[in-house]
């Protein structure tokens, strides 16, 4: 809660928290009972909600992002988080797996630059998709703040062409279009310029 605290964004301060539960280094149920406990705390209502999702598996803020202003903004299906896979023999964690259309997104942090890391992630997603017809979109830090809406545009896409009958809407960002047009790509994607992050 210290590290909560002191931390500059809500996004740290919610890495925290993920990593902490992620690594079970503590429960959710103690995190809130420390957090009743303080009187003044950063954030009490916005980290109240996202104890929860770490607990689901949102493990950390960008990921965060991604499910609530891509996938639950734009009325996107929900994922299973951190969804356990065995392929080719192997065990894989995917950030958001949609298994009855069988697709995963993977969101990668800012650190995600490693050449080893990269050509490992390219080789499990190529191998997916040619063992088990699994499609694997991955987003960076961009793609889950500033250009969000061109995001949940591609998801719902690759989600409808492997059989999801839902209807995406646009979110509450201005110029977001995902979803308007009845067909095709074209009222998918956002109109021109740059999003403003209501968060940030």
């Amino acid at each position: 809660m210290d590290l909560v605290a002191t931390s500059p964004t809500f996004d740290q301060a919610y890495g925290w928290i993920a990593r902490a539960v992620s690594r079970d280094l503590v429960t959710v149920g103690v995190l809130r009972t420390a957090l009743t406990e303080r009187r003044r705390i950063r954030w009490r209502a916005f980290l109240v909600d996202s104890l929860q999702e770490s607990k689901d598996g949102v493990n950390s803020g960008l990921e965060r992002r991604y499910v609530r202003d891509a996938e639950r903004a734009h009325g996107l299906p929900a994922a299973e988080r951190q969804a356990r896979r065995v392929v080719a023999g192997k065990t894989q964690f995917r950030d958001n797996w949609y298994a009855k259309y069988r697709v995963a997104v993977e969101i990668d942090g800012p650190a995600y630059h490693r050449d080893e890391q990269v050509q490992r992630d390219k080789d499990r997603d190529n191998l997916n998709l040619a063992l088990d017809d699994a499609k694997t979109l991955r987003f960076g830090p961009v793609a889950v703040t500033e250009r969000v809406c061109v995001s949940a545009a591609l998801v719902a896409a690759t989600l409808r062409n492997s059989g999801w009958r839902g209807n995406p809407h646009p979110c509450r960002r201005p110029g977001c279009s995902v979803g308007v047009a009845p067909a095709g790509m074209t009222g998918l994607f956002p109109h021109p310029g740059v999003e403003k992050d209501p968060s940030s």
